[in-house]
């Protein structure tokens, strides 16, 4: 993480705390990782040969101590980068809260109670979110309309993140699909990080290029690096499949 990017953290963890201990603002917030998803985390971290086992005696929010493990954990490596994606799936079910309505809640990513300040100018609720820290350092009511519209404010903020991630998501599928349309009926090393042999699939991350896939047809061992084969990387509808035996 750059410079940059730890003041944003820090100052919305003092934006949260300041908010929540004054019962007003607006918070971003994060349910913990279900014990199976931390599990299953622990699995496909020892397929890359790192070794974390969930800390169950820490807080819920702490997450089973996975902010810590990926401290330790360089990202620019090739495995090290699959363990920082995979751990970004734990970071599911984020919201907003406006305390005036709604009990404050921890956001598990960060460990503590955390808000949008840092991007007034591209992220709506960061401008009324501000207006309440500006207030609350000066000894004043906050303007009225960082209140009146509380309830659109949280809605549109949950609507346009879901939006947001919904185009990431297709971005980043177009970017594999492009990449590797070239290379249809190419080998491949993969690791493989899970296996649903029911359904006869399995997610695999390739060395070269980087990229975690879940359309690869066939039940290979977890935890084994083996040979896939590419048949399809169609852009225009963003799906790429791996085989498995490779031919």
């Amino acid at each position: 993480m750059d410079d940059n990017s730890e003041i944003s953290l820090m100052t919305g963890l003092i934006a949260g705390h300041m908010m929540a201990e004054a019962g007003c603002g607006y918070l971003r917030t994060l349910q913990p990782a279900p014990p199976e998803a931390l599990d299953a985390f622990a699995t496909e971290m020892s397929h890359l040969g790192f070794s974390f086992t969930p800390n169950k005696e820490l807080p819920a929010e702490f997450s089973g101590g996975v902010g810590p493990f990926l401290a330790s954990v360089d990202a620019t490596t090739p495995r090290g980068t699959v363990a920082h994606k995979e751990a970004a799936k734990l970071l599911r079910g984020a919201d907003y809260r406006f305390l005036e309505h709604d009990a404050p809640v921890v956001h598990a990513g960060v460990g503590g109670m955390y808000s949008h300040v840092t991007a007034p100018l591209h992220r709506l609720v960061d401008r009324y979110a501000s207006e309440y820290c500006l207030a609350l350092c000066a000894g004043r009511e906050p303007e009225s309309w960082a209140h009146d519209d509380a309830e659109q404010v949280v809605d549109t903020m949950r609507r346009t993140s879901q939006l947001a991630g919904t185009v990431d998501n297709a971005c980043v599928r177009l970017t594999e699909a492009t990449v590797l349309a070239p290379w249809v009926g190419t080998t491949f090393t993969a690791l493989v990080l899970s296996t649903n042999e029911e359904k006869n699939k399995a997610k695999i991350s390739l060395k070269d290029p980087p990229i975690i896939s879940t359309d690869l047809l066939g039940s290979p061992a977890e935890g084994e690096e083996t040979l896939v084969s590419l048949v399809t990387a169609k852009p225009e509808t963003r799906t790429i499949d791996f085989a498995w035996p490779a031919d």
